[in-house]
């Protein structure tokens, strides 16, 4: 920013103005006690971008003492600007104003050695309060100074004759900004502490550094509850955060401080055995959010509206805001005994009722109530207790709507309370809304078919009960399913004629034989259960680490007693490529599954279409590689792979273009003063198309993305 060394010259205030160059005038807006400063209509940011800001502020601090100044102006600014600030700085301080906030990208940093804000407090006595690098306007009316893990960075404190004293990332400072601002940028297991204008991101360090456009940036700070986001939004499924990331993260802060965090999912997986881990590591109580405080479109500009949360997908995209909004995690007890179920804390009503008995339940007839859940609702009977608030994971994708008690009746009053239910529910849900019967329907269930297809919903029926109950026996058995159940059926493919170097033969199967002890039945074998159940629990605990060499030794000892090209084998190698991808190693994750894809292919056979699923996997685990030089060694292997597909032309493309991209040298500029928005939301509010999962499904259209603003 050396323009401004000439520009905006040191002010000898005996002196002379300097005189104007004809340069195009400059705009001057003014909200409250904030000025807008422009060269031009077009610049940003604009009226609209600075009015919740000057909002904000003017409800925190006094405009005769306080002024907030705002530029914005694109590439070099003409002197007429310098001049234009000269009279705005003389007019703020005949009115008394004694601080003056600069809302300019590098005001405080040197110029080469001397900041523009400096120089300001020096000529015309103010306080002076400036960033030293990017200023960010986020939603809400806050403002962020990103990249301030150095205390010497971020908003700064100038004074007449005096050095810059370091203020924080955020300005105004909430109260626990200086507590946060002592935090490592690196967590205890490696995971990135990231500091964003709410609190905290943390992070992979194998995934992408949060940009000013991202959702983490449109989440506007509380004053007294800092924020910890796990993770980010990840189309390739991107790597959860082990627990002990976590519970290091709280234990670092101060006592007074730690009791007020909120914890919440900055993708879209559940956290909450993460977040119960870190509880009873910790023995505390840790509040968890069902999903991120956003601000909608359109929220904010006319008065203060507060964040209301809402679920994001893979792809960053807001679906549905929970009705259960914020549980509190309690830890085991001293004698080791599990912990006790996650306690509401904040919740809204779904629906109109004739009653409320506060613990998040409705009373919809005299017969039926509707409770929420962090999952979605649950409609039962009165005198029957509801399943916990945590009996389903989360899922951005699906609002699940529970129907009844297992192995209980469910008579046909149901029908029209069930109907009323869904009339009554904003039918923008109805896209992700599923029905589950939990009872039996005396009449099989075709009055709550009719029910589903008049609303526009879908009904499916609940799987029978596990035999033990509680949150953790609910989670695991929901990560079993989401860490090995995507896994294609691949017994149609006769194992290898060969075995392992010092193993015996294997002898395929004949049609119709029973395979015994020893032979391949196309799943992990029944010896190596508990090895795969071991797998599964470091899984659901975030130790991936552990997690991923349990299932490299599980690879290594079924592909030994197997062979390479068995069924079992290849099945348990992709659970190992499954582990690796939760763990956020992406490149071995697409390895694998190539490796897995090629065998099948060379096996021939029905087969070729689980090849093709393979080979999704293995192409979305690749582009998912934020090591460019990595991923660039990778691609001969990915495009020979794909080549081998005829249907997979529009794959194939897309893969020479993320190949081209990464032979691309990056490109960046700094980030002027700008305002961060929430993601644009589709303008009729209809559903839209969504980027495949990594498995290759990818979601159907009906339960693509909705308006944000819609559930509130």
């Amino acid at each position: 920013m050396t323009l401004w060394s000439t520009v905006f010259p040191r002010r000898d205030r005996g002196g002379p103005d300097p005189e104007p160059d004809g340069g195009p005038p400059v705009l001057v807006d003014q909200l409250a006690g904030l000025l807008l400063v422009r060269v031009s209509p077009a610049d940003r940011p604009g009226p609209q971008d600075v009015a919740e800001l000057a909002g904000e502020l003017a409800a925190r601090e006094d405009p005769r003492r306080i002024a907030t100044v705002v530029v914005g102006a694109e590439g070099r600014a003409p002197a007429t600007l310098g001049h234009r600030l000269s009279d705005i700085l003389d007019t703020l301080q005949a009115d008394g104003v004694t601080t003056v906030r600069l809302v300019l990208y590098g005001a405080g940093g040197a110029v080469p050695d001397d900041p523009l804000a400096q120089r300001i407090a020096d000529a015309w006595g103010f306080r002076v309060i400036a960033p030293e690098g990017e200023a960010l306007i986020v939603p809400g009316g806050a403002l962020f100074a990103p990249d301030s893990h150095d205390p010497s960075r971020g908003w700064q404190l100038f004074t007449p004759g005096g050095h810059p004293r370091p203020l924080g990332s955020r300005d105004p400072a909430p109260n626990w900004q200086g507590a946060f601002g002592e935090l490592a940028a690196t967590a205890a297991g490696g995971c990135v502490v990231e500091q964003i204008p709410a609190g905290v991101l943390l992070r992979s360090p194998r995934e992408a550094p949060p940009q000013p456009g991202d959702l983490c940036y449109a989440m506007p700070p509380d004053p007294d509850h800092p924020l910890v986001v796990l993770g980010t939004p990840d189309p390739a499924g991107g790597a959860g955060i082990p627990s002990d990331d976590l519970s290091a993260l709280l234990a670092a802060l101060p006592a007074d401080v730690r009791g007020k965090v909120r914890v919440v999912s900055g993708s879209h997986r559940d956290v909450l055995p993460a977040v119960q881990e870190a509880a009873d590591s910790l023995g505390i109580e840790v509040e968890l959010l069902t999903s991120l405080p956003l601000l909608a479109d359109g929220e904010g500009a006319e008065g203060r509206a507060e964040p209301c949360p809402v679920l994001v997908d893979r792809d960053a995209v807001p679906t549905w805001r929970p009705f259960a909004e914020a549980v509190v995690c309690r830890p085991a007890g001293a004698d080791g005994a599990e912990p006790a179920e996650p306690r509401l804390l904040r919740w809204r009503r779904p629906v109109p009722g004739i009653g409320d008995d506060g613990q998040g339940t409705v009373h919809l007839s005299q017969q039926w109530r509707v409770t929420v859940l962090r999952a979605g609702l649950h409609l039962g009977l009165r005198g029957e207790a509801p399943p916990p608030v945590s009996a389903l994971p989360v899922t951005a994708d699906r609002l699940t709507v529970d129907i009844g008690s297992p192995g209980r009746p469910l008579d046909e009053s149901v029908v029209p309370v069930l109907s009323r239910l869904l009339y009554d529910l904003d039918p923008r849900l109805r896209a992700f809304i599923i029905l589950r019967t939990q009872g039996t329907s005396a009449d099989g269930g075709r009055l709550l078919r009719r029910v589903a297809v008049q609303h526009g919903v879908r009904l499916l029926y609940a799987p029978a009960p596990a035999a033990a109950t509680g949150t953790r026996t609910a989670f695991r058995s929901a990560l079993v399913m989401a860490g090995v159940a995507d896994m294609p059926d691949l017994s149609w493919l006769a194992p290898a004629p060969w075995a392992a170097a010092g193993a015996e033969p294997v002898r395929a199967t004949a049609v119709g034989e029973v395979p015994g002890p020893g032979r391949d039945s196309g799943a992990v074998p029944a010896e190596y259960r508990e090895d795969l159940a071991r797998v599964v629990s470091a899984a659901e605990a975030g130790q991936y680490r552990t997690a991923a060499d349990l299932a490299e030794s599980l690879d290594r000892r079924v592909s030994a007693a197997y062979g390479e090209n068995a069924p079992s084998t290849l099945e348990a190698r992709q659970v190992r490529a499954h582990v690796a991808r939760l763990g956020g190693d992406n490149a071995l994750a697409a390895d694998l599954y190539r490796d897995v894809a090629v065998r099948v292919l060379a096996a021939g056979g029905p087969g070729v279409a689980e090849a093709d699923r393979a080979a999704a996997n293995a192409d979305a685990c690749w582009r998912a590689v934020r090591d460019s030089a990595r991923a660039g060694g990778m691609a001969g292997d990915m495009l020979a792979l794909l080549r081998r597909f005829p249907a997979a032309g529009r794959r194939l493309r897309a893969a020479e273009d993320h190949l081209a991209r990464l032979s691309e040298p990056s490109a960046g500029a700094p980030h002027r003063a700008v305002a961060v928005s929430a993601p644009t939301r589709p303008a009729d509010g209809g559903a839209t198309e969504r980027s495949s999962a990594p498995d290759g499904t990818g979601a159907p259209a009906e339960q693509a993305a909705g308006e944000m603003a819609a559930y509130g």
